[in-house]
């Protein structure tokens, strides 16, 4: 995703690839190399106590301002989970594979 902000992504609300809501995006992360926004964490609700993170490949913003991701809201719940911060590289890995996508580069 290019030429896109936290500000723009922050309480966002999620939207699955079959068009149903799944929650709001609570935080963003971001390649250390090209500063683009790469994951998002996804607060499911009151009753979820953890934010799945969601790579950000294929989203894009509906003309309303939602945040519509390449996934089903099942496979964003299964995801495994991560630290309150950014993903580690193993955890990032694991993540990528669950959704199916390349994993992020580290150098």
């Amino acid at each position: 995703m290019a030429n896109t902000d936290q500000h723009q992504h922050m309480g966002a609300k999620v939207i699955d690839s079959r068009g149903h809501p799944v929650g709001k995006v609570a935080n963003v992360f971001y390649d250390d190399h090209t500063l683009e926004p790469q994951w998002i964490a996804v607060r499911l609700g009151v009753l979820h106590r953890r934010s799945p993170l969601v790579p950000l490949d294929q989203s894009y913003f509906s003309e309303g301002g939602d945040l519509v991701v390449a996934f089903t809201e099942d496979t964003i719940k299964d995801a495994p989970a991560a630290h309150e911060s950014a993903p580690t590289s193993r955890e990032a890995e694991d993540i990528a594979r669950h959704y199916g996508v390349e994993p992020p580069h580290h150098s």
